[in-house]
């Protein structure tokens, strides 16, 4: 099974013990996160992808929607190239767009 968490942007102790968790149940985990999760000890089998970034609280308003819709078009190419069994999104911080959209987007793929 190819497994597909994403993550986003808090949660980092546990994170780490799910993917500990679930590594020896699949072949293979993509985890998409943000910066704050890159140094957590993780399986041989699970590949890390910082497609959010950083998490700057000062930036302006501007930065950060730009940011967001980066991250986006990021996780939208990312799970079109991806051949991903299961789909698993941690949190939706935007329930439209990743609770609705990305769930019939995911869908369609």
């Amino acid at each position: 099974m190819h497994l597909a968490i994403i993550a986003n942007g808090f949660q980092e102790d546990y994170m780490e013990q799910m993917l500990n968790h679930m590594a020896p149940l699949a072949d293979r985990i993509d985890f998409i996160g943000s910066s704050i999760h890159r140094d957590r000890t993780v399986p041989g089998n699970v590949v890390f992808y910082n497609l959010r970034g950083g998490h700057e609280e000062q930036a302006s308003i501007i930065s950060k929607i730009t940011r967001i819709l980066r991250y986006h078009l990021k996780l939208a190419a990312y799970l079109i190239r991806s051949r991903a069994t299961v789909v698993h999104a941690q949190y939706v911080r935007f329930p439209v767009a990743e609770g609705i959209f990305l769930t019939l987007f995911i869908r369609l793929l």
